[in-house]
Order: structure tokens, then C-alpha cells, then sequence
């Protein structure tokens, strides 16, 4: 159904609303006889085509039956009838405009070169410009998440976006590709003045943007934020939303950071900011087991050994 992605169908009300009337121009000029108000008439015998009747959410064209049934004009009756018809079109417009769905999504993808497959040398501001380029709208993170090897070199990176366009939009990178995949859904509605029903986030406060985030990661240096120990990779979380008011500092290792200051906070210290966000550090050791009925498979399992909390001021 590419005629969603057509600006025009927006204006289907509009057409049907008006066309019909300056159709009954040249149908008044065709009149067989002069007869008194015949303009108003005519107006009278489309509403008339197209009285709708509705059952639930089907549609009958009753005023078109009544025209059949009970009108019998004697005066201009083929302009008359004409009209009637006009209205009945009117119907069959709209019957099937109310058919078509509110939103037709049509699902995309595309790939991002990665400034970098080392976290330790990745320039995050230059691959948030790149996807705000390419995407063409603001953008906020509702997940994020990515795990790195000692040495810096990226495992894996998951995020999810949210924008006024889409529905969302799914990122992913692997360092084998040095791409970032997105996928997401255009969304093309049938009313585009039409607010749509959406469920609202599940953030406690407000939706942190890419670039608030971004600009962060390149203030700060990855390698001084790291657990101590010995550690076989490490994975960073951020939960969504920004967050505002009182917290209490958690018994692990935790930070207040504002640009690239870095204060360090006691455990269970309160404190009470205008707006932050959350970036919490984890330390994983990899584990292979032979767990009972498994023979000589080995499975391997992760732990979070040690972490860091990090309270971040937009």
C-alpha cells in the first residue's frame, strides 16, 4: 500500500468534501428546464447519495435506497438522478478510505560505519553525528549497553532509540562488521494531523538524548573507569531516562561526575541534584562448567564480579 507514503492522500477529506460541489456547476448548466432554488436542489440530492447509515462499523447508503425507492421527480429529472449518483460516489470514497488502516509501517534498515572498534579510541561524538545525519531526527536512548575486552577491543554494543518518526529504532554492532546495524519502522498514518495513540515511555522522568550521552563518553576516559582486579571483559549498562531528586549512593564504589570531573562518594551517601543520569561498570569473569546430564559439553557462564556506579549531570 505505497499510496501511504504519498503526501496526497491527506487530502482525500478535503477533496471529497469540495469536489463534489464544484461538480454540480456544469451539472446545474446541463438542466433540461429552468426551475426555482435547482442549485440548492442539487446540493439536497448529493447529501441525499450520500446519507450513510452505519452498523457498527459497516456502512449502508441509505440515503441512495430512499432516492430509488420514494423520488420521482418530473423537473430536470437526469441532472437529479446525476446528482444522486455523485453522492453515491461521495459513499464509496469514503467507505473505502474508512477502510484502509490509521498506520501502515514499513519496516527498515540500514548500516553506519563505526569511528572505531576500540572503545578506548572510539570518537562517539562523530558516531552520533553520523546517525542523527543519516536518520534526520532527535534522538534519545531508551537502552544501551556494550562489553569490550581488557584491551579496549569491542564485543558487542546494543541500543534503542526512540524518535518523533518511528517506533524505535534497534542498533547493534559487532566487531566483525565495524557497522552499526540499525533496524527501525517508518511509520506513514493516514491523517498525518491525526495524533496517534502511543503508549508513553516507561522512564521515571525524562528521555536522555544521544547526544547528551555521546558527549559524555568522549569527556571521559573509559580506562579510569574500570573496576579494579583482573577481569576476562568488561560491559557498561546505562538505564534508561534521566532521573531527578534524591539518591542514595550504593555500597559499591560509586561517582558523582559532572563534565569530566570526577568526585568519588561514600556509601550510602545522600544526595539531592537537579537531573542526572545512571552508567554502572562491570567487571564479568567467564566460567566453563560440565553441569550434570551435559557428558562433555561445556558450558560457559558470566558473572559480574565487581562494578562501578557513575551519577552523571547533563
Amino acid at each position: 500500500m505505497l499510496l501511504y507514503e504519498f503526501p496526497w492522500l491527506k487530502y482525500v477529506l478535503w477533496i471529497v468534501s469540495v469536489l463534489p460541489f464544484l461538480l454540480l456547476i456544469p451539472l446545474h448548466n446541463k438542466r433540461e428546464a429552468d426551475e426555482p432554488v435547482l442549485g440548492l436542489k442539487l446540493v439536497g440530492y448529493v447529501i441525499l447519495g450520500a446519507f450513510t447509515f452505519r452498523i457498527n462499523q459497516f456502512g449502508i447508503p441509505l440515503g441512495f435506497f430512499v432516492y430509488g425507492m420514494f423520488f420521482r421527480p418530473a423537473v430536470n429529472a437526469a441532472v437529479k438522478r446525476k446528482a444522486a449518483y455523485l453522492g453515491l460516489l461521495v459513499f464509496a470514497i469514503m467507505f473505502i478510505y474508512c477502510l484502509l488502516p490509521d498506520m501502515r509501517r514499513v519496516e527498515r534498515s540500514v548500516e553506519l560505519p563505526v569511528s572505531n572498534d576500540n572503545v578506548y579510541r572510539m570518537s562517539w561524538q562523530k558516531d552520533q553525528r553520523r546517525l542523527a545525519g543519516t536518520l534526520r531526527e532527535y534522538l534519545s536512548v531508551s537502552d544501551f549497553s556494550f562489553s569490550f575486552e581488557p584491551d579496549g577491543a569491542l564485543r558487542e554494543l546494543r541500543m534503542t532509540m526512540t524518535g518523533s518518526k518511528t517506533t524505535g529504532y534497534f542498533v547493534s554492532l559487532r566487531p566483525d562488521s565495524r557497522q552499526y546495524q540499525i533496524r527501525y519502522t517508518e511509520e506513514y498514518p493516514k491523517e498525518p494531523g491525526k495524533p496517534m495513540n502511543r503508549q508513553p515511555p516507561p522512564f521515571p522522568n525524562s528521555l536522555l538524548p544521544v547526544i547528551t550521552l555521546f558527549t559524555q563518553l568522549d569527556r571521559l576516559r573509559m580506562q579510569d573507569m574500570l573496576p579494579e582486579g583482573v577481569f576476562d571483559y568488561f560491559t557498561v549498562v546505562v538505564p534508561p531516562g534521566i532521573y531527578y531528586g534524591k539518591f542514595k549512593a550504593p555500597q559499591d564504589p560509586s561517582y558523582l561526575v559532572r563534565g569530566a570531573d570526577m568526585t568519588k562518594l561514600s556509601p550510602g551517601e545522600e544526595l539531592e541534584l537537579p537531573s542526572y543520569y545512571h552508567l554502572f561498570v562491570q567487571g564479568m569473569v567467564t566460567r566453563s562448567s560440565n553441569p550434570p546430564g551435559s557428558g562433555d559439553r561445556h558450558v560457559v557462564s558470566s558473572s559480574s564480579a565487581a562494578g562501578k556506579h557513575f551519577y552523571i549531570v547533563p
